[in-house]
């Protein structure tokens, strides 16, 4: 069983820590793996053996290859047979992704989310989920945590990049109406964006209206890159992980606070209703729909009809406030949090289905 994968191998953004699981997952479940790799200036930072031994291999001319990227680069790769693996998280694909994902002969993607969009906006080609998983080597509930300022204080945690379709100022907002300074709660971000390297946070804050005196309790971790090992203890520092993301493929942060046995509150839209549910936290309600605005995402712009959900301020802090109030019941859904991935979503779980696939 023998398969070529094409990706980004180096780098820490979504896709790279994708791809480096997926091919993880499919050696550790037997697959003859030869990893292409399309930023080879980056691969001398990754630290797995066995991926670079697959970057190593000679390509398998009798093999399947699977792409996971952006559409744009579907043209790319080559193989015995040529697999698509990509995401999306708003409700319509610009036109020339349709295109592109229909010149190769199947598609892959995350969740049944981005499956159910990809149907709808005219991608002819078989679709087949095959879920993304975590690193629970890295990320769980044993993890040694960073030491907490105040021992007696609760804490939040958020992890996101820095752009409209995160909605840092629904957060932000949600937390500083709902708690006052002199509460024992606090607010901690880890939110480097690599397209905005040199932000001012705090001036961001300015521009949504919140004064100095209303951020008492807001700390970031880093105003950089945080390594997984320095995220981990970060969630391990927390009691609760929130997120009111407009929307998401999959949700690679808030599935990693779970594995750490943080409980999260979470849009109740999206890619990430994979694996959230009430038993591992709470669903924030949709307050609307509204046409997508990033400046870092262009290609998501001025496609008529395409929407995002817009998460409620009012729900969001009225489950801040329970899990503020309820800190208990905080730890129980996160050791439930912790057995529910570590059960189901390691990337070699993950992969498993993969092996059926080559088969086919």
């Amino acid at each position: 069983m023998k398969m070529n994968l094409y990706g980004w191998y180096g780098g820490q953004m979504g896709y790279n820590i994708h791809t480096r699981g997926i091919a993880e997952g499919c050696i550790a479940n037997g697959i003859n793996l030869k990893a292409v790799s399309f930023n080879e200036q980056l691969n001398r930072t990754i630290q797995s053996r066995a991926i670079q031994n697959a970057l190593n291999k000679e390509f398998l001319l009798d093999a399947p290859s699977v792409c996971i990227s952006y559409p744009f680069d579907m043209f790319r790769f080559t193989g015995k047979k040529r697999i698509g693996y990509t995401l999306w998280e708003s409700t319509k694909l610009p036109p020339k992704w349709i295109k592109l994902m229909n010149t190769v002969d199947e598609m892959w993607t995350c969740s049944q989310f981005c499956k159910d969009i990809f149907e709808k906006n005219g991608v002819d080609r078989k679709i087949t989920v095959v879920k993304e998983g975590v690193d629970t080597t890295l990320f769980h509930k044993y993890v040694k945590p960073i030491q907490r300022p105040d021992p007696e204080g609760f804490y939040f945690c958020s992890v996101f990049r820095w752009e409209p379709r995160k909605s840092p100022d629904i957060l932000l907002k949600a937390f500083t109406e709902e708690f006052k300074p002199e509460e024992k709660v606090y607010l901690g971000l880890e939110c480097y964006n690599p397209a905005t390297p040199n932000a001012n946070y705090w001036f961001e804050m300015a521009m949504f209206g919140l004064k100095p005196d209303m951020l008492k309790n807001i700390f970031f971790i880093s105003n950089e890159f945080v390594p997984q090992e320095q995220l981990a203890r970060f969630f391990r520092m927390s009691d609760c992980f929130v997120l009111p993301t407009k929307s998401e493929a999959w949700g690679l942060p808030t599935i990693e606070a779970l594995a750490c046995g943080i409980p999260a509150i979470t849009t109740n839209w999206g890619g990430s209703l994979e694996f959230m549910n009430n038993d591992v936290g709470w669903l924030i309600d949709v307050e609307k729909m509204e046409m997508p605005h990033s400046p870092y995402i262009g290609f998501q712009e001025d496609i008529p009809g395409n929407e995002w959900a817009v998460p409620s301020i009012k729900h969001l802090r009225e489950l801040m406030r329970y899990a503020f109030e309820h800190k208990d019941e905080c730890k129980k859904k996160g050791d439930k949090a912790y057995e529910w991935v570590d059960s189901n979503f390691t990337w070699e779980k993950s992969t498993e289905i993969i092996k059926d696939l080559i088969k086919e």
